[in-house]
């Protein structure tokens, strides 16, 4: 059984009450002089959409993902095992990433 998923961006209204941006209390600079005419744009293509809608959105995206950390995963050759998630943070420290593939460098870390 699937599902369909409205893109986000087919999604709210073009302007709605949904502005939870307050006002600024500074002066405004003026964009021109900051971004060049041609980088600005006369509409955002951003949907107006609630913090609470986006949120389900995306959340609703990430159960539509399967991995380890949602149930078991059928794994395949030796080569693909587990590896639990510290293994993977310890191989990523400095001192174990740049290890340059040289016997002797490698003896020395595995002693």
């Amino acid at each position: 059984m699937t599902s369909k998923l409205t893109l986000i961006f087919n999604k709210g209204t073009k302007r709605s009450q949904h502005n939870f941006i307050p006002e600024m209390d500074i002066d405004r600079a003026d964009l021109a002089e900051i971004i060049p005419s041609s980088f600005q744009r006369e509409d955002l293509p951003l949907p107006d959409i609630p913090e609470v809608e986006i949120v389900r959105h995306y959340t609703e995206l990430s159960r539509k993902n399967y991995g380890i950390d949602s149930g078991i995963y059928p794994l395949g050759s030796c080569t693909m095992k587990y590896n639990p998630k510290i293994n993977e943070v310890i191989t990523r420290l400095p001192a174990f990433s740049h290890i340059i593939h040289n016997q002797e460098y490698v003896l020395q870390y595995l002693q």
